[in-house]
């Protein structure tokens, strides 16, 4: 290379060419599969056990596509639909049992055969009626593994051969090509957005969305931005308040102002719930910690770097949000939802806090225990918020829970690189640090259907920034320990197994030298994790082991993916002792050794460790290359059941990798920035990132109220009832019509797991105790099957009329009653109807 010039090779433009034609040909082998339909003959229907009937597949396997089934490893994988008269019927992936017993048209594809039911219980071979079935095809696992290897090498050596002519390029024109990429992809957008390309489904096929849904996620997705970063600057106001340095940069304020933010969060919110005209106090409260900013002075080459950062890290944040609102979201006034049981339990609890804060009654089962706070913070935030208009708490969860995650990890890898970085760094590490970010979680939908884990990657970056400090001062390192000992238990409780120690790697080694308050505050902090810890173990690990079983996720589910991932997660912990010095890799490899013992409990302490190795590659000195080969191997291997291991299919993924990593990124390069004269990202790209991003997902969410663009999670195929509109109008009428002492008793609960039968938190939307719609989520009556049979058949007894609600024993006395059943069930006549819609009725119990 000389001067400006570069000699362009040959091979270039054919090389470039074969490797487009060739991406196209993947995805279009991926996305663009055959379906095949056919009816079923009723010669070919043979008689099973009750109502179930079955009929075995002409479906073969051929060499390129194969046709997925239901089966114990994976019971939701066929996507086969059974219709009766041209009627889908269903729900599929039934329990055979249940088939058998209850027919109604549900359904099983199960390996070769098809074990299904009529929608009235005739006989499929003599009541006149046609039954077919229609199927997609899907790539064979073998050949899809293939193809993305050999493709993922094609492009490894077209970078690596043309790594000149495409730096230069880059460094010439890099401007020019990001803004063609732009124009590129803000134009499939808009054909898509417009339904010019046909219906596109991007995740998995269900009922389109409406302009209101769409409206109110994104209103709940720039809430996300908006709750994020002002819990996070009052925190900075405390901790500019306590180092009174009003040079401080950036770093110094902000990093360790995030478990301070945390910890004013969960003061606010007591106020806010407990203490009368609570809300003012605590928004005056919120004022009043930023008072101490006025002063404050950082660097402004770091603020210039920052709000590069923050231009193309708030869109992307935003984006990712508004993704699982769309995939995930609850009922609406015109749409029905099939959020997970985990997603609304959490949504639950946040009309649960908002009615009766403390003590926290189990409003799902009247007889029991109160429940307790762990894991509750953002709910019970989300519980302060339920007064805003067009609130929704399962919005709150997933599109401002998506993008408070995307936000609040990118923003504290800028600072922390800002101020701990003080190298270049050269791509391959710049690729490692974005993977361990990347690969840093269970799957996509898992940040919002399990909330805490919202702020977990910041909290472990602030907690091992100060554990560095703390090389160097006892006080950082109390600090890191403290904060990782209550940022834990505000935040997902099993992080402490990583972050206390972690907190403490400084100060061991001068444990002698402190003086005697340090002392007793070290052991204080040691003693609080000590019995935090054994408390925990005790009351929670009896029902996890009952829930699930021990040892890593590919024991549990044998999918290729999942033993990627452990062996990923084998390197890290070696990765740690070659990268680590051995008390932060004791720390690490502790936290690996109990995600591989109980990866359903200790999940996110995989997250932990992941960030933390990704943060030591970019250290003060370089990673030997054998440590950056292995750092490669462990990320990669765990990024396939990031991708594959997910209800809503590899489309997630994608969304994931772009959102995150492109924040990550961006993060990284704007702070390189601050330290440099020549900024390597500028004002100009980053501006052409942000509005292509706000661009794209603008004119996807256009797509999506038109009908054009299906984006759904595929889990109403797997759910017996989906959550409804009349659902959620029948329980806003039980808020609205029924006074606060009610007792409620529903004929929405039963003894399976779905979220009307023994799951049922949805019923928390109306903020009244219930006798039973939940037994699922507590331990009482889900390990005594026994006791849970005598309450459902009392509350059987109450619906039916034969037993006065009054001599039920409950724990609390109530003065009044109430019933929310199915619309066509025949009450006693001296019910007094209260409210009715076409699928349930509202009743006051009247002797």
């Amino acid at each position: 290379m000389t001067g400006s010039y570069l000699r362009v090779p040959r091979l270039l433009l054919p090389a470039t060419v074969a490797l487009i034609i060739v991406h196209l040909g993947l995805c279009g082998l991926l996305w663009f599969t055959p379906e095949a339909s056919y009816s079923i003959a009723p010669s070919q229907i043979q008689p099973e056990i009750g109502q179930a009937y079955y009929a075995d597949t002409e479906y073969g396997t051929g060499r390129v596509y194969r046709f997925s089934s239901d089966s114990p490893e994976t019971p939701t994988a066929s996507s086969l639909l059974v219709f009766e008269d041209g009627r889908a019927i269903g729900p599929p992936h039934s329990a055979h049992d249940d088939v058998r017993r209850k027919g109604g048209g549900r359904f099983s594809h199960w390996g070769a055969r098809i074990i299904f039911s009529t929608t009235d219980g005739t006989d499929p071979r003599s009541n006149g009626r046609t039954y077919s079935v229609t199927a997609s095809f899907e790539l064979k696992p073998q050949l899809q593994r293939l193809l993305v290897t050999v493709l993922t090498l094609a492009d490894l050596a077209f970078l690596l051969h043309f790594r000149m002519v495409i730096i230069f390029a880059l460094q010439k024109w890099g401007v020019r090509i990001l803004a063609g990429f732009a124009v590129l992809l803000v134009l499939l957008a808009a054909l898509s957005g417009f339904g010019l390309l046909g219906t596109i489904v991007v995740a998995k096929n269900g009922p389109p969305k409406d302009v209101a849904l769409v409206v109110q996620i994104l209103q709940h997705a720039l809430l996300g931005c908006m709750t994020s970063i002002g819990i996070w600057a009052a925190g900075a106001g405390i901790t500019r308040l306590m180092l009174r340095n009003r040079r401080s940069s950036l770093a110094e304020i902000l990093i360790p102002a995030f478990p301070v933010g945390l910890a004013l969060l969960a003061v606010l919110v007591v106020v806010a719930l407990v203490v009368p005209w609570g809300r003012s106090i605590a928004f005056a409260l919120w004022l009043a910690c930023l008072v101490p900013l006025r002063k404050w002075r950082p660097p402004g080459q770091q603020v210039t770097a920052a709000l590069k950062a923050a231009l193309a890290i708030f869109p992307l944040a935003i984006a990712f949000g508004i993704w699982l609102a769309l995939l995930w979201h609850g009922p609406t006034d015109t749409l029905a939802a099939s959020p997970s049981g985990d997603l609304t339990f959490y949504a639950g609890s946040i009309w649960s806090l908002a009615s009766q804060p403390y003590p926290y009654f189990d409003l799902g089962y009247a007889n029991g225990e109160s429940r307790g706070y762990f894991n509750n913070l953002y709910p019970a935030f989300g519980a302060t918020l339920l007064y805003l208009p067009y609130f929704d708490p399962f919005l709150f969860l997933l599109a401002s829970g998506g993008t408070s995650y995307v936000l609040l990890s990118a923003l504290m890898v800028h600072f922390y690189v800002t101020d701990r970085v003080s190298r270049s760094i050269d791509p391959f590490e710049l690729l490692l640090v974005t993977l361990s970010v990347v690969v840093a979680a269970r799957y996509p939908y898992w940040v919002a259907e399990s909330i805490p884990m919202v702020v977990v990657p910041a909290l472990t970056i602030s907690v091992w920034w100060m554990a560095d400090r703390g090389r160097h001062s006892y006080r950082w390192s109390l600090a890191a320990m403290l904060a990782g000992l209550t940022g834990s238990f505000i935040s997902k409780v099993v992080t402490a197994a990583v972050l206390v120690p972690l907190g403490s790697i400084g100060i061991w080694s001068r444990v002698r030298s402190l003086p005697l308050a340090a002392h007793l505050l070290m052991l204080a902090i040691v003693g609080a994790f000590a019995v935090y810890s054994s408390l925990m173990l005790l009351h929670y690990m009896p029902m996890f082991v009952a829930t699930a079983n021990p040892g890593p996720e590919s024991y549990r589910t044998p999918q290729w993916y999942f033993v990627s991932r452990d062996i990923g997660a084998v390197l890290m912990a070696a990765l740690a002792w070659v990268i680590a010095d051995a008390p932060v890799a004791l720390a690490l490899c502790f936290g690996m050794i109990t995600f591989i013992a109980f990866s359903w409990v200790f999940q996110a302490n995989f997250v932990c460790v992941s960030i933390v190795l990704g943060l030591l590659l970019i250290s003060v000195r370089p990673s030997p290359i054998f440590a950056r080969v292995l750092a490669l191997a462990a990320f990669t291997l765990s990024l396939p059941a990031l991708v594959l291991g997910y209800q809503a299919g590899a489309s997630s993924g994608v969304i994931w990798i772009v959102c995150l990593g492109g924040a990550t990124l961006a993060a990284i390069l704007s702070a390189l920035d601050a330290t440099t004269v020549e900024p390597r990202v500028t004002v100009q790209r980053t501006a052409v990132i942000a509005m292509t991003t706000l661009a794209v997902t603008a004119l996807g969410l256009i797509g999506v109220s038109r009908g054009s663009i299906i984006a759904d999670s595929g889990w109403h195929l797997t759910q017996r009832e989906p959550l409804t509109p009349a659902l959620k109008e029948i329980w806003s009428a039980v808020r609205e019509r029924t006074p606060v002492g009610a007792l409620i008793f529903t004929d929405q609960v039963d003894e399976t797991e779905n979220v009307l039968g023994g799951w049922n938190t949805y019923a928390y939307s109306g903020q009244r105790q219930l006798y039973l719609s939940s037994y699922y989520t507590g331990l009482e009556l889900r390990h005594n099957r026994q006791k849970l049979d005598q309450i459902l058949a009392t509350n059987k007894t109450v619906l039916e009329g034969s037993r006065a609600p009054q001599s039920v024993p409950t724990r609390r006395s109530y003065g009044s009653f109430y019933a929310v059943v199915s619309a066509s069930k025949a009450v006693p006549r001296t019910w007094r109807q209260v409210f009715r819609n076409d699928q349930y009725a509202l009743y006051e119990i009247v002797a």
